[in-house]
């Protein structure tokens, strides 16, 4: 009866040491996932539907040279079939406001003749002359909160006119016009 007895514990003991390291056997194990992106806000010059930025924009150029001259009236750029740039797009993924300014650099012209007409941007921008460095930087639009993705001010080279007055001398201007956004 011992035999059995001992037969009986034996396999009782190897059940209880079989279920405890079972139980004890890792059969999964887990580990966490972490993702940071920055709060940005960014704005680009862009081509058709792409989001990249042109790396170098072609200049906006009315250059009346080229075309019948007619001391007081509005122009458009002459040379849109060679602009490489279409778009100012805007992206912000953060909390709080923000706006868009544009600024010129020098005096050399009456630069507020310059104007722009936005149209069809995801955002409603009032039309702008382009103000002169003691004017600059000029908010063009204010915002708050993230963009939800690129989103066009819907103006490009083609959205410019010049209007001259009669009064502009003679010669070569240039200035060079830059956009940003901030937050306030």
């Amino acid at each position: 009866m011992n035999s059995v007895m001992n037969k009986l514990l034996a396999t009782i003991v190897s059940g209880i040491l079989l279920s405890v390291g079972a139980a004890s056997a890792q059969t999964s194990q887990s580990h966490a996932v972490e993702v940071r992106i920055p709060g940005v806000m960014m704005i680009r010059l862009t081509s058709g539907s792409s989001n990249d930025p042109v790396r170098l924009p072609t200049p906006v150029q009315f250059d009346l040279t080229t075309v019948p001259f007619e001391p007081i009236r509005t122009y458009s750029p002459t040379n849109l079939a060679s602009a490489n740039w279409d778009n100012v797009r805007v992206f912000v993924n953060r909390a709080g406001t923000w706006r868009v300014t544009v600024a010129t650099d020098n005096n050399l012209f009456p630069w507020g003749r310059v104007r722009v007409i936005p149209s069809g941007g995801f955002y409603r921008v009032r039309a702008f002359n382009l103000p002169l460095p003691a004017q600059s930087p000029r908010t063009i639009l204010t915002g708050a909160g993230p963009t939800g993705g690129w989103r066009s001010l819907g103006f490009g080279p083609a959205r410019f006119r010049l209007r001259l007055t009669g009064a502009e001398a003679a010669g070569t201007f240039a200035t060079t016009v830059t956009y940003a956004i901030v937050s306030p």
